[in-house]
């Protein structure tokens, strides 16, 4: 078993990294790290998360925004997560990772591939 301490920007890339296809072995391998990874609503309401659609030339495109303070709501944008998962289930999300070509230039790329080398 794998624990990870992550912050909201690093599950959200995370979820940006795992392909939208595969094959069906990958597929099953996939589906286990999204519900790993998706935060849920009461996570969402802990750091402010919000998500708007909007259209693009290509078709709706969902966008996320998290940390947004409204009506005096208390949110945590530097919440860490522990997020555990099988030793399998971790190769394989390093495996993605390693792999993805969309990583933003920010620091916090740079921190996460940090936290990652462990598994």
């Amino acid at each position: 078993m794998k624990e990870l301490k992550l912050t909201t920007w690093d599950r959200f890339y995370l979820l940006q990294s795992i392909p939208k296809q595969g094959d069906t072995r990958d597929v099953r391998k996939h589906l286990r790290l999204l519900d790993l990874l998706e935060l849920t609503e009461e996570e969402k309401g802990l750091v402010g998360w919000h998500e708007m659609q909007v259209m693009t030339p290509r078709g709706p495109v969902t966008s996320a925004t998290w940390g947004n303070k409204e009506q005096g709501a208390q949110v945590d944008t530097d919440y860490v997560f522990i997020v555990e998962m099988e030793d399998a289930d971790a190769a394989h999300l390093k495996q993605i990772v390693d792999k993805y070509a969309g990583w933003p230039t920010h620091k916090n790329t740079v921190l996460l591939e940090d936290k990652l080398k462990g598994l």
